[in-house]
């Protein structure tokens, strides 16, 4: 329990961190211009935005594949030896799905976000 507000304080870190990485590599002030955008350039935006979300998803199936062990150790915990190197690394996987889910969260928002910019920046202008 005294553990539970850093937790949240460090997986709302991950996500911006997550969330700035996005951004820093889809650059919108310099895909987003100039209005309204072409179709190359839409299509190209689209392109990054897939990439991210790609990503996301990468980290997000890694995040739980790492709970597996966790799950062996639950319902079968003379399977996890905790006194070798590898059963060591095996407890500690859980670290790793925080991370690697709290990055992915980021990510997705950030992508989510992002495809709306990008869908007002297509919109043609009203007569």
């Amino acid at each position: 329990m005294a553990l539970t507000v850093p937790a949240m304080i460090a997986a709302v870190g991950l996500a911006g961190i997550g969330a700035v990485g996005a951004v820093s590599y889809f650059k919108p002030r310099q895909r987003l211009q100039p209005l309204p955008l072409a179709p190359p350039t839409l299509a190209r935006a689209r392109i990054h935005l897939h990439r991210i979300d790609l990503v996301a998803y990468i980290l997000a199936a890694s995040g739980a594949l790492t709970l597996i062990p966790e799950a062996v150790q639950a319902f079968a915990p003379e399977l996890m030896f905790g006194t070798t190197l590898t059963g060591t690394a095996l407890e500690h996987l859980d670290y790793l799905a925080f991370v690697f889910v709290s990055l992915s969260f980021g990510m997705g928002l950030t992508r989510r976000l992002l495809l709306i910019q990008l869908e007002k920046a297509s919109l043609l202008p009203c007569p």
